[in-house]
Protein backbone atom coordinates (compact mmCIF):
# COMPACT_ATOMS: atom_id res chain seq x y z
CA UNK A 1 0.00 0.00 0.00
CA UNK A 2 1.25 3.08 -0.95
CA UNK A 3 1.43 6.14 0.71
CA UNK A 4 -0.98 8.42 -0.97
CA UNK A 5 -2.99 5.61 -1.17
CA UNK A 6 -2.95 4.64 3.03
CA UNK A 7 -3.88 8.40 3.69
CA UNK A 8 -7.38 8.19 1.17
CA UNK A 9 -8.74 4.99 2.52
CA UNK A 10 -8.92 6.65 6.22
CA UNK A 11 -12.38 7.87 6.92
CA UNK A 12 -13.07 11.30 6.26
CA UNK A 13 -14.40 12.38 9.92
CA UNK A 14 -10.79 11.28 11.01
CA UNK A 15 -8.98 14.72 9.20
CA UNK A 16 -12.28 16.88 9.45
CA UNK A 17 -10.01 19.88 9.60
CA UNK A 18 -6.94 19.21 7.45
CA UNK A 19 -6.60 18.48 3.89
CA UNK A 20 -5.63 15.18 3.19
CA UNK A 21 -4.16 15.78 -0.14
CA UNK A 22 -1.01 17.72 2.00
CA UNK A 23 -0.70 15.15 4.84
CA UNK A 24 2.50 13.36 4.78
CA UNK A 25 2.06 9.81 6.72
CA UNK A 26 5.92 9.75 7.39
CA UNK A 27 6.18 12.72 9.18
CA UNK A 28 2.68 13.09 10.63
CA UNK A 29 2.37 9.03 11.59
CA UNK A 30 1.95 9.90 15.88
CA UNK A 31 -0.85 12.62 14.73
CA UNK A 32 -2.50 10.11 12.43
CA UNK A 33 -1.66 7.11 14.48
CA UNK A 34 -3.47 9.94 17.36
CA UNK A 35 -6.69 10.65 15.15
CA UNK A 36 -7.44 6.97 13.89
CA UNK A 37 -7.45 5.48 17.63
CA UNK A 38 -9.70 8.59 18.82
CA UNK A 39 -11.99 9.13 15.76
CA UNK A 40 -11.40 6.01 13.48
CA UNK A 41 -13.29 2.87 12.70
CA UNK A 42 -12.50 -0.43 12.78
CA UNK A 43 -11.24 -1.07 9.87
CA UNK A 44 -8.87 2.55 9.86
CA UNK A 45 -7.46 0.93 12.96
CA UNK A 46 -6.68 -2.09 10.63
CA UNK A 47 -5.28 0.05 7.89
CA UNK A 48 -3.24 1.79 10.46
CA UNK A 49 -1.43 -1.67 11.61
CA UNK A 50 -1.26 -2.77 8.07
CA UNK A 51 1.07 0.35 7.00
CA UNK A 52 2.90 1.22 10.08
CA UNK A 53 2.98 -2.55 12.20
CA UNK A 54 2.54 -2.91 15.59
CA UNK A 55 5.69 -1.28 16.88
CA UNK A 56 5.16 2.16 15.57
Amino acid sequence: MGKSSFIKRLSPIIFWDIDKEHLDSELYSSHIILRVLEYGTLEDWRAVKAFYGMDK
